[in-house]
């Protein structure tokens, strides 16, 4: 969903969340490398998309407030509306017109029309267009990018390792033994002796 409200007409915010509109067909993404995932988007665009659209109102200053972007618009505070599909036909992403297409391509939430602006701080804050602050915003977010891929890379080769020494397995194990003795935690090591605590 969208962490910051738009408007929806003159007088009311909304924000947008779009969800699969079918569970059945699950995707596993498989392999490694650079470029997993990119390998991962071109088989899933190969078979299509489709989500459903969804709109959340504004239905209260405090518990749906526009200007805290941290706070979660709740759906028991504002239940989720249907209002359309976003249809994407099967198609081949694998090429390199396209790629050099998408990397001239920018994205500016401000870029609509009044009735959809966005609102809040957070996308005032984007309407700013000095060169050295997107100069800045981009060097930050590559850096923060290439931060969280290295630790995902280190967490799925120590999640391989354990695997491949079936530490899951073992400590399964454990745990059934430790749940059958009522022992959940192992008994502290004997010293020996046989003191007595008056």
């Amino acid at each position: 969903w969208s962490g910051s409200a738009y408007h929806l007409g003159s007088h009311q915010a909304v924000k947008v969340t779009a969800k699969p509109c079918s569970t059945e067909r699950r995707r596993a993404p498989d392999g490694s490398g650079d470029d997993r995932m990119r390998e991962d988007l071109a088989a899933a665009a190969a078979e299509g998309f489709c989500f459903q659209m969804f709109v959340q109102f504004q239905t209260d200053a405090w518990r749906t407030p526009i200007e805290d972007a941290s706070r979660e618009w709740t759906e028991q505070e504002s239940p989720l509306v249907p209002v359309g599909k976003i249809v994407i036909p099967p198609q081949n992403t694998r090429d390199a017109k396209r790629d050099a297409f998408c990397e001239s391509l920018s994205y500016n939430p401000w870029h609509s029309i009044a009735a959809h602006q966005p609102m809040g701080h957070i996308n005032r804050a984007r309407k700013q267009k000095q060169e050295e602050q997107v100069a800045a915003l981009v060097w930050l977010l590559s850096h923060f990018v290439k931060l969280r891929t290295r630790h995902m890379r280190r967490a799925l080769d120590r999640w391989r390792e354990w695997e491949r020494h079936n530490t899951s397995g073992r400590l399964r194990e454990i745990l059934a033994v430790q749940t059958e003795t009522g022992d959940i935690l192992p008994p502290p090591a004997s010293t020996g002796s046989s003191e007595v605590v008056h």
